[in-house]
């Protein structure tokens, strides 16, 4: 099988070509387009909304924090202390004394109306913000 090599020449002619093809209303057009595309993207994928906080709820009352902050926190609760962390706009528990570690398992959350729980030392957290819709143009 033999590759077939494109000159420089030949790539330029091809470009000089899709001149007659798009008129530069059809260029403006898909530039406005792709980058409206690559924002919405963006701001989906991003996850949490910019005003969301998280509740931690203990047996010593409810704190609150935001997640623009990168921190480790320490709570006590029944059983012992559990270490919660907020990292990259993502919720997590890093150490719980419960015996199956199912918090600790857990994926971090990172959006509105997400939540974690470490039952045996009765800890409750979840991220308060604006509601986002998952409402897609498939699912609509």
């Amino acid at each position: 099988m033999t590759k077939h090599r494109v000159s420089s020449f030949q790539l330029l002619r091809f470009i000089r070509g899709l001149g007659y093809l798009f008129t530069p209303l059809d260029i403006v057009f898909t530039l406005v387009f792709t980058t409206a595309s690559v924002v919405t993207f963006a701001v989906l994928v991003s996850g949490a909304s910019p005003s969301s906080t998280v509740e931690i709820e203990t047996q010593n009352g409810i704190f609150v924090y935001t997640l623009d902050e990168d921190r480790d926190m320490s709570f006590e609760g029944p059983v012992g202390t559990t270490r919660v962390y907020i990292k990259d706009r993502q919720v997590g528990v890093k150490e719980s004394p419960g015996k199956l570690k199912i918090c600790i398992k857990s994926s971090p959350i990172s959006q509105s109306n997400q939540w974690l729980a470490c039952l045996p030392n009765r800890i409750f957290i979840r991220i308060v913000g604006e509601e986002q819709s998952n409402v897609d143009a498939v699912s609509f």
